[in-house]
């Protein structure tokens, strides 16, 4: 499927290297769940800032789902608790806005302020 890259400021894609290993981790996981999952005929990464945070999204126009259906304890859906704990561990929050027949958007806030690393 097509594939969008939009980022905003430069400062917006700055991370410490710790930070980068896990982001890219937790964009490649999203987008193999569009791929595999989601029936997507285009799928979207943008980095923008806001205020003194990162947010990079990840969105399709898939199928969607409920993701109110799947506990945290639920191992078919290792992968996205796996994305939550990666961005929790640089002290990010993630988010996840989809429903049926509406595509998905996986949203990564992260502070831009990583405590003197670059």
């Amino acid at each position: 499927i097509p594939l969008e890259l939009k980022v905003g400021e430069a400062e917006a894609a700055q991370f410490p290297s710790r930070v980068v290993s896990q982001l890219v981790r937790v964009i490649q996981e999203a987008l193999t769940n569009v791929r595999k999952h989601a029936g997507a005929t285009w799928a979207e990464v943008c980095l923008e800032r806001q205020g003194q945070e990162a947010l990079i999204t990840i969105a399709d126009n898939g199928v969607g789902f409920d993701p109110s259906r799947f506990s945290h304890k639920d191992r078919t859906h290792f992968g996205l608790q796996t994305m939550r704990e990666r961005v929790e561990s640089v002290g990010g929050q993630l988010t996840i806005d989809s429903y049926p027949g509406k595509g998905t958007r996986v949203m990564v806030k992260i502070p831009l302020s990583q405590e003197g690393e670059r």
